[in-house]
C-alpha cells in the first residue's frame, strides 16, 4: 500500500514512499553472508540478522552482488560455481531470492550493490581483478581494468547482466534502489569523465528496462570533487559516501560542503565505522565510533543518519541500543520541509569538546561531545572530576527568540534536562550542562 521508495516530490533532499509517508533510512551494511566462500553462513545469516534488524527497528540495509555472496557473473578460476561472461549463477541468484523474501517478511528495503571497485583492481583497494571474466588474462577482452569503461564488448555485456537483474529482482517493493558501484573512485586509474560517461549511458538504459523505477546511485569512498561529475547526472537519483576519517567534525562537513549545491538529491553517509586496518579494537572504540560519526551526521540536513558498516558487531555490541537512542531523538520529526541548514560554531572554549549543530523551521538540534572521554566504555565510567563542566558552545546564525532546550542522553535516548535560552544577536553562547562523554539537544522556538 506504500508503493516503493522515492525522492520525495515534498522535499528533494528526503526519501518517501508513493503514498507520501516519509522514508527515513535507519539501517546497516550486510555486504554478504561471510567473506569466505566456502565457509560462510550464507543465507543462515540473513535469517538471523533480517530479523535481529528488525526487532531493533531498522528498515535499511545495503547488501552487495560480490562474488562470495550473491553475484551471478564471475570467472571459474574463482569458483566453480561460475561459468565466465554471460553466463549467470543459479546457486547466488537462488540467494538473492531468498534475501528478497526475507526483506519482504522484515519490512526491510533494500539497496543492491551491482559492482564493487575491487573487480577492477590489480593491486590495492581488495583486489579481485585475477578473477575478472573481462579480463585477457583469464580469456575475456579487457587487457587493463582502466579499459572497462570505454569498451563497447563490455557495455553490452552489463546491458545483459542489467536485463536480468530487473527481470528477476525488479518486482520487490522492497528492493529500495541500485547501487551501481560500491567506491568506484577506488578503481585501477579512475578517470572520472569516463567513469560519469559510463554512468550516464548505463544508468539510462536501466531505467529503460526498469517498470518500476527503482532508484538508481553510486557510491564513492573519499571526500573531494571526484564524484561531482557523478552527481552531476540527473540519472544518479541520491548522493552516497563514506564517513571513515576523524576528525569527523571536520571531514564530514567538508563533504557536505562540497556537495550543497546538490540540493535537489538526497545525500546520505553510507558506511562508517573503524578502519578495517585498525581492526581488532576494544569495546569502547566500537561505542565511540558509532555514537560520534554517527550522530555528527545525525546533526546535517541529510536524508538519513549515517549507516553503521559492521553488522556483527552491531550485533555482538548492542550497538543497536545507540541506535534506539537516536531513533527516539528524530522521532516525530519529518525533516521534508524544515529548511534545515548548518550552524557555525565560531567558538569552543574548551578544545576537547567538539560540537555539531543545525536549525529549521522553528526548531535547531545540537551535539556535543568530549573526546578524551571516550577512552572509557560508558559514560558511568568516567571519573567525576573528567566530566565536561562549564562547556560552551558559540553559535553563529541561531534565528533570534526565546527557545525551550531539552537536553537528551545519547545512549539512552531519554529526555535528563531542560533549561530557557534567548538569542538575542548573529551570535549565541550555549551553556552546555554537565555530561560525561556526550549530549544532544533540540531547541524549540516558542511561537511570536
Amino acid at each position: 500500500p506504500r508503493g516503493l521508495v522515492r525522492v520525495s516530490k515534498r522535499d528533494p533532499m528526503y526519501f518517501e514512499f508513493d503514498n507520501g509517508e516519509l522514508f527515513w533510512p535507519n539501517g546497516i551494511n550486510m555486504r554478504d553472508g561471510g567473506d569466505d566462500a566456502e565457509k560462510q553462513k550464507g543465507t543462515y545469516d540473513f535469517d538471523y540478522f533480517f530479523r535481529r534488524f528488525q526487532e531493533e527497528g531498522l528498515n535499511f540495509v545495503r547488501t552487495w552482488m560480490c562474488a562470495w555472496w550473491g553475484g551471478i557473473e564471475w570467472s571459474d578460476e574463482y569458483h566453480s560455481r561460475f561459468d565466465d561472461v554471460g553466463r549467470y549463477n543459479m546457486y547466488n541468484a537462488w540467494r538473492l531470492d531468498y534475501m528478497f523474501d526475507l526483506a519482504d517478511r522484515h519490512d526491510l528495503f533494500i539497496e543492491l550493490t551491482l559492482n564493487s571497485h575491487g573487480q577492477l583492481r590489480r593491486d590495492k583497494y581488495d583486489q579481485e581483478w585475477q578473477y575478472n571474466p573481462y579480463a585477457a588474462r583469464n580469456g575475456g577482452y579487457l587487457p587493463s581494468p582502466s579499459m572497462f569503461f570505454t569498451s563497447e564488448q563490455a557495455k553490452a555485456d552489463f546491458r545483459k547482466r542489467y536485463r536480468y537483474v530487473v527481470a528477476r529482482w525488479g518486482y520487490s517493493q522492497h528492493l529500495m534502489s541500485y547501487d551501481l558501484w560500491n567506491e568506484i573512485d577506488l578503481s585501477e586509474g579512475p578517470n572520472a569523465a569516463q567513469i560519469a560517461a559510463w554512468h550516464k549511458e548505463m544508468a539510462q538504459y536501466l531505467r529503460e528496462l526498469d517498470p518500476w523505477d527503482h532508484l538508481i546511485c553510486t557510491h564513492v569512498c573519499l571526500p573531494g570533487g571526484f564524484g561531482n561529475a557523478l552527481w552531476d547526472l540527473d540519472e544518479i537519483e541520491y548522493i552516497q559516501a563514506d564517513a571513515y576519517w576523524q576528525p569527523w567534525s571536520k571531514k564530514m562537513n567538508e563533504f557536505y560542503e562540497g556537495k550543497k549545491q546538490y540540493r535537489n538529491k538526497p545525500m546520505l553517509f553510507i558506511e562508517y565505522g573503524p578502519q578495517t586496518a585498525d581492526l581488532p579494537v576494544p569495546y569502547n572504540i566500537w561505542a565511540r565510533e558509532w555514537r560520534v560519526a554517527g550522530w555528527t551526521g545525525n546533526m546535517m540536513p541529510m536524508a538519513a543518519p549515517p549507516q553503521f558498516w559492521y553488522h556483527q558487531e552491531w550485533d555482538r555490541y548492542q550497538l543497536y541500543r545507540f541506535q534506539q537512542a537516536m531513533a527516539a531523538f528524530n522521532a516525530g520529526h519529518d525533516r521534508r520541509g524544515m529548511d534545515l541548514h548548518a550552524l557555525e560554531l565560531t567558538a569552543l572554549p574548551d578544545k576537547k569538546v567538539f560540537a555539531q549543530a543545525m536549525q529549521g523551521r522553528r526548531i535547531a538540534f545540537l551535539y556535543a561531545y568530549c573526546w578524551p572521554n571516550f577512552q572509557y566504555d560508558a559514560p558511568e565510567q568516567v571519573p567525576a572530576v573528567e566530566r565536561c563542566r562549564d562547556g560552551v558552545v558559540v553559535l553563529t546564525g541561531l534565528t533570534p527568540g526565546f527557545y525551550q532546550v531539552e537536553w537528551w542522553d545519547p545512549c539512552t535516548g531519554q529526555i535528563v534536562s531542560t533549561s530557557q535560552l534567548q538569542a538575542t544577536g548573529p551570535r549565541t553562547t550555549i551553556q552546555l550542562p554537565e555530561f560525561a562523554q556526550d549530549i544532544a539537544a533540540k531547541l524549540i522556538r516558542a511561537e511570536v
